[in-house]
């Protein structure tokens, strides 16, 4: 189980053992703090923090508002301002990244294809692949990437006794199935008319590792 739903867990268990005063002020600094584009794993942990101190404070009497010594709204500004900032790529930099990773791995395919080959025969032209293949997986790969991030969109998370199910967009669905049989129905035609070119499997490699070495350098930068 990953860090964060862990903690998403351990805060719910805080959120049943409040009273409904409490429990109202630490859901608008909860909501709140998750809105905002900060890393969620520090903000999830601060979170966590401050329910178990709202929880020490009830114990004793004290309600949010004499702890926190501040309306829900400005606390959680407060939290937000000490917590590090998230970073997000930018949309072109993000539609950049889908078909770059997509075809990062079909040069790893096609140089342990012609590696293979080379292996079974030492005849015989390998590394061959049609231009229109790379064009498909590279805005098929978009379109594939857009069609699931709508297929599996689900709500914040809330407490262990209201799991959501799975909210299906279908419209959304069926227009990116649709577009991804275009994209696949005009690579067949393109098939017919583009050129195939020949890649030696050690270059494909090459082409590989600079893909695998560029994801890290160029979009997950810190």
């Amino acid at each position: 189980m990953s860090t964060i739903r862990q903690m998403v867990k351990d805060i719910n268990v805080v959120r049943d053992q409040l009273k409904p005063e409490n429990l109202d002020y630490y859901d608008d600094v909860i909501v709140h703090v998750r809105d905002a584009r900060i890393d969620r794993e520090a903000g999830e942990e601060l979170l966590l923090e401050m329910g178990h101190h709202l929880l020490d404070a009830q114990k004793k009497g004290k309600t949010a508002k004499q702890l926190f010594a501040k309306d829900s709204m400005e606390y959680g500004n407060m939290l937000i301002r000490n917590l590090p900032e998230k970073r997000q790529l930018s949309k072109p930099m993000y539609y950049l990244m889908i078909p770059w990773i997509a075809l990062t791995w079909v040069f790893l395919i096609q140089a342990l294809m012609g590696l293979f080959r080379i292996s079974i025969s030492d005849s015989g032209i390998v590394g061959q692949i049609n231009v229109a293949t790379l064009i498909i997986v590279a805005v098929g790969s978009i379109a594939l990437v857009e069609m699931l991030t709508r297929f599996t969109d689900q709500p914040v998370e809330k407490s262990d006794t209201t799991k959501p199910g799975m909210q299906i967009n279908a419209r959304a669905i069926l227009t990116y199935l649709v577009i991804l049989i275009l994209i696949f129905g005009v690579g067949i035609f393109l098939r017919q008319v583009m050129p195939v070119i020949t890649i030696v499997p050690w270059v494909s490699l090459l082409l590989f590792v600079i893909g695998v070495v560029g994801q890290k350098f160029i979009f997950m930068r810190k």
